[in-house]
């Protein structure tokens, strides 16, 4: 019971609030942080808020145009897998501006590849215990 109380109040969270976002990845297309302030390990397992900030805007299906995605993610520490728990679509960069689109669908569980970005971000999270 504890952790899905923990689990709910780090996902009602304001996610344009933070202000503590650290780079762990970087292309030509985007650059990629996880807010710090906002990590949270429970049993083996790691939530962290990860922030993929585009270089140039995307526009959706309807023609919205986004900059930033916000994706609250789950972590198996001991698995070695991810998941996204939902998906935000920001409409300026670094996760701030109006919400886009909103995707609440939990993702299925994904085996994270070694010395990939993911594998970055996990270690960052799953060690920070």
């Amino acid at each position: 019971m504890k952790k899905w109380l923990f689990l709910c109040a780090f996902l009602i969270a304001t996610p344009t609030l933070a202000e503590n976002w650290v780079q762990y990845a970087q292309t030509n297309q985007v650059s990629r942080y996880y807010d710090k302030l906002r990590m949270v390990n429970i049993s083996g397992n790691a939530f962290i808020w990860d922030l993929h900030d585009l270089q140039s805007p995307v526009a959706d299906a309807s023609g919205k145009t986004y900059q930033s995605v916000l994706l609250p993610t789950e972590f198996s520490c001991r698995k070695h897998q991810r998941r996204i728990l939902s998906t935000h679509k920001m409409s300026d960069r670094m996760g701030a501006g109006t919400l886009i689109m909103e995707q609440n669908t939990v993702g299925d569980w994904i085996d994270v590849a070694p010395q990939t970005p993911d594998d970055q971000l996990m270690r960052a999270v799953c060690e920070s215990q």
